[in-house]
């Protein structure tokens, strides 16, 4: 409801009666943080500064959102950059309004990293960054923590279920226009590469992996930098147990990063000068990504079965990532760029 704007009053009491449980008061129109793809986030001037509140999505926990926030404390103590958020009410940093959970931070300014606009600098900032993250998290308790998430573990009948459906909600919509149809279109060559025999491998294949704490979420949008400096690493909400060399290729990938061979060795190496991967990351860290995204069926149900309009833009994206990665010769030139550059 806060995406576009936050106008009506209902959700100005809202936001107030948020705000009540730090025992801040608004002072000014709080605004939508722009790119909030699952959060409803907003920036809201209060009487002890600007803060960043989020409204979090339906389906999050308390007990999620409490673990997310202790691994930000874990984190900062160790002297890695991240914003923790606020105690309210009792010592609290999770409560409820308007039957959604949410959490204050502080407002901290800086911008995010753009892709399309990444230079070898800011390349070597992301790797360098995440390097730091996954050394000082191999450390972190991992009782408790979520495994297999963020796609690192699948089912393919769930995968060809899951898109069966969505090809009968695009089929049936009355007028579903150009871009549901270009939609439709690589759904069904997603469907096609799941039913095609000997395509696909379960993910126990890649059990061999080393598994431990990281981000989860590990992306260019996710970095706040401020005069070339690095201010923080933000929306931890996927933290869990994956490969790190998973999160390696996968922030590649979100961030542009291995399209360009000279960035993708700015990235590698600076990731290097804090953790080098082993042999067989390097060698299964592309196949695990590849099976991952083949399997991948979040967009098309965000879209066409949550209604979720703000990833509408990540649907185009879908079908030329798995020309590129279903290519084994492509896999095995990012496994070659991760040899190279990743563990020297």
């Amino acid at each position: 409801p806060f995406h576009s704007a936050v106008e009506a009053p209902f959700q100005l009491a809202l936001v107030d009666r948020a705000l009540e449980r730090w025992g801040v008061r608004r002072v000014g129109e709080p605004s939508a943080v722009p790119d909030s793809v699952q959060n409803d986030n907003i920036r809201v001037e209060t009487d002890a500064g600007p803060r960043f509140l989020r409204f979090h999505k339906e389906n999050r926990t308390r007990a999620r959102l409490l673990a997310e926030h202790r691994v930000l404390r874990w984190v900062a103590a160790r002297g890695l950059p991240v914003v923790e958020p606020l105690a309210g009410e009792g010592g609290g940093t999770v409560f409820t309004a308007g039957g959604r959970l949410v959490a204050l931070f502080p407002w901290v300014e800086g911008a995010h990293l753009e892709r399309g606009r990444l230079d070898r600098a800011g390349a070597a900032l992301l790797g360098d960054t995440l390097g730091r993250l996954h050394t000082a998290l191999a450390a972190y308790p991992r009782r408790g923590l979520r495994t297999g998430g963020i796609g690192t573990s699948w089912d393919t009948d769930t995968s060809i279920a899951t898109l069966a459906r969505v090809d009968d909600v695009i089929r049936y919509y009355p007028a579903p226009g150009e871009e549901r149809l270009r939609a439709q279109e690589a759904l069904r060559e997603q469907l096609a590469l799941l039913e095609a025999p000997g395509v696909t491998r379960p993910s126990r294949d890649f059990a061999a992996l080393t598994v431990q704490p990281c981000h989860g979420d590990f992306h260019e949008r996710n970095v706040l930098v401020r005069d070339g400096e690095l201010v923080a690493v933000v929306d931890w909400e996927a933290f869990g147990l994956i490969p790190p060399v998973f999160e390696v290729i996968r922030a590649m990938e979100f961030s542009g990063i291995v399209l360009d061979e000279e960035l993708a060795r700015a990235f590698l190496g600076a990731y290097a000068g804090r953790r080098r991967l082993t042999a067989l990351e390097c060698e299964l860290g592309p196949e695990i990504w590849w099976q991952s995204s083949l399997h991948d069926t979040w967009v098309f149900s965000a879209v066409f079965i949550q209604g979720n309009s703000r990833v509408e833009r990540f649907l185009a994206e879908k079908a030329p990532l798995l020309r590129r990665w279903s290519d084994s010769a492509y896999r095995a030139r990012v496994a070659e760029l991760l040899a190279a550059h990743a563990s020297v």
